[in-house]
């Protein structure tokens, strides 16, 4: 369910970001669109790290892993802002919250966030995205 609620946001041929639209009034992410973000991290991460059978492992990581790296890029420009204290804390209150009730744990989240952040910065680049609008 968590996969087909971010799908409808970040995936298909007309993701409702692309209906998102920030001004430039402020000099940073404001908090409510950051928790948002944060939130679909740990969301995304959730689902990839839920203890499922591994037959259906395999299908979270094909259909959801290439949705939560299209996620990260379009949401947050930096390395810098999606590891931030702010998105991290976040993402642990939503462990505390919700972990232990699906079996996953917050180290679990935190390290694998920390590993997608890592893998699509790793050419010391942000990788292009285009969206098209």
């Amino acid at each position: 369910m968590i996969g087909r609620a971010l799908f409808e946001l970040f995936g298909g041929n007309n993701p409702g970001i692309r209906h998102l639209y920030l001004t430039g009034e402020h000099d940073q992410i404001p908090d409510d669109i950051l928790e948002c973000w944060a939130t679909c991290y740990w969301c995304l991460q959730a689902c990839l790290t839920a203890p499922v059978a591994p037959r259906e492992r395999e299908r979270l990581r094909r259909y959801v892993k290439p949705l939560a790296e299209l996620a990260y890029l379009l949401t947050l420009p930096t390395k810098a802002e999606l590891l931030s204290s702010d998105v991290i804390d976040l993402m642990s209150a939503m462990s505390e919250a919700y972990g232990k009730r699906l079996g996953i744990e917050e180290a679990t989240i935190a390290r694998e966030h920390r590993a997608m952040v890592e893998a699509l910065f790793s050419k010391g680049a942000r990788p292009e995205v285009t969206v098209v609008q």
